[in-house]
């Protein structure tokens, strides 16, 4: 991309070093929120996706 040229597998260890880099980092790590609802989009496509946070969506409309 860009004329960069770069594996899956540079681009996924350089994302493992960076998120591993903002969770420890010393001054506002990276956590995740309680309370937060977390979708794994490992195996789902985008239809899926959206499909998925209208229904957590709905869930906490439907709580209020």
């Amino acid at each position: 991309a860009n004329g960069i040229d770069c594996t899956l597998e540079s681009v996924t260890a350089g994302l493992v070093v960076r998120d591993r880099r903002d969770m420890t980092r010393q001054d506002s790590p990276l956590i995740v929120p309680k309370g937060a609802i977390e979708i794994d989009t490992s195996e789902i496509g985008i239809p899926e996706l959206i499909a998925r946070m209208v229904e957590e969506c709905d869930k906490f409309l439907v709580a209020a």
